[in-house]
């Protein structure tokens, strides 16, 4: 297995959301969109990934953001490093910082 992969799936890390999306409008855009980048900051330089969104996620998500406080809980799927994973992150909506991991999901390529 890939080491990013296997290192992101092994416990929570550190996380960004969105960090060039500057009000919680166009935060707020972008969920109902269904689509965010989060970024794994503990790893070398970085690793932001494209997570494309559950809809449970984008319906709790936009109660939360209405009103401006609290923990988001985001969930979604993506494809790493040919991995495809299930991403799990909790993120504090004031500072947009918290805690994520990966979960493998689909390991077909490598089998």
């Amino acid at each position: 297995m890939d080491r990013l992969v296997s290192t992101l799936i092994e416990d929570k890390h550190p996380i960004e959301l969105e960090v060039r999306t500057e009000t919680l409008s166009e935060l707020s855009e972008r969920i109902k969109g269904g689509f965010v980048f989060i970024n794994f900051t503990d790893t070398q330089g970085g690793t932001e990934i494209g997570i494309e969104l559950d809809e449970s996620s984008k319906k709790l998500t936009d109660t939360i953001l209405k009103k401006d406080i609290g923990t988001l809980k985001i969930v979604g799927t993506c494809e790493i490093n040919y991995h495809k994973v299930k991403c799990h992150a909790e993120i504090n909506l004031k500072t947009r910082q918290g805690l994520g991991y990966l979960e493998l999901i689909d390991d077909r390529y490598f089998q």
